[in-house]
């Protein structure tokens, strides 16, 4: 099992930082079946059938964990960078 830990600091506000992980959650349930809930109003869960994890806003930046089940473990690269290039286009 790998573990992604991604780091990004934002510039916008709160509520915009909000929508940006609301609008990837939403994108990510109906292209790829993951699940997501608010955990409060700084950190969403989520969970999928190859992967789990958080999203947390803390201060000015955005964090997120991923845990990869074993089939997935040897793509931990590939997907923190497609994770890169998501939070780049959400979260500026």
């Amino acid at each position: 099992m790998a573990t992604i830990h991604f780091k990004k600091a934002f510039t916008m506000s709160l509520d915009e930082v909000r929508a940006g992980i609301e609008q990837l959650g939403k994108a990510l349930e109906k292209d790829q079946g993951m699940k997501y809930s608010w955990e409060n109003d700084n950190k969403v869960v989520f969970q999928h059938k190859a992967a789990k994890g958080y999203v947390a806003i803390k201060g000015n930046e955005v964090e997120l964990e991923i845990k990869l089940g074993m089939l997935y473990s040897a793509m931990a690269p590939l997907i923190k960078n497609k994770i890169s290039e998501m939070a780049e286009q959400y979260i500026v």
